[in-house]
């Protein structure tokens, strides 16, 4: 009989058998994040270089989208999901209404490690690897993150209909959704596109 399990403290609901797959695709907390100084480099740009740059951000940024949904089904919605939920307030406001509603430092970290992970690829599979990622933070206290969000009306609305539409899917570690490879019918265009 497998025993009940709390890494790090945390009650995840998980079986030992369970964790031992769950925790090879947990995002870990200690991730590097750097700053990247720009004020001076960007104060150097002439007025074109500063338009160029600025296009040239903006077309990124809305290529990311068919990046996302190259990655896999789900990746579009919870890329909307994560931008609703990040773009709402200033992060520190977020993570102070997270604390109110007793969500745990550790916990928050295990959200915010996500997020990363996710925007960095993309996507909820690695850019190298092509291993799923899922987030640390038990799906009930993520579901608290969201319900504390400050946004209204249908901002709100949308934002609890991408939750309910992707809760599963983003902690899914069913056969065949463990590795990108193995997605039945490959949504990734690196892998054949779906038929």
């Amino acid at each position: 009989m497998s025993k009940q399990l709390e890494p790090h403290g945390i009650k995840l609901g998980l079986r030992s058998d369970d964790w031992d797959i769950r925790r090879m695709h947990v995002v870990p907390t200690n991730l590097p994040v750097s700053h990247i100084p720009c004020r001076e480099p960007w104060s150097k740009l002439s007025e074109t270089q500063k338009h160029f740059v600025h296009h040239f951000a903006r077309a990124s940024w809305s290529g990311s989208r068919i990046c996302a949904r190259q990655i896999s089904e789900e990746s579009p919605d919870i890329l909307r999901l994560l931008m609703l939920l990040l773009s709402s307030t200033e992060v520190s406001d977020l993570k102070r209404r997270c604390h109110v509603a007793r969500v745990t430092p550790e916990e928050w970290d295990f959200f915010i490690a996500y997020a990363i992970c996710f925007l960095t690829n993309m996507g909820n599979y690695l850019a190298f690897g092509d291993m799923k990622i899922v987030p640390g933070i038990p799906e009930h206290q993520l579901e608290v993150i969201v319900g504390v969000c400050p946004l209204q009306d249908e901002r709100k609305r949308r934002l609890l209909d991408l939750w309910e539409k992707t809760r599963k899917r983003i902690y899914s570690l069913s056969p065949g959704e463990t590795l990108m490879t193995t997605v039945p019918n490959h949504v990734t265009l690196r892998a054949g596109l779906k038929s």
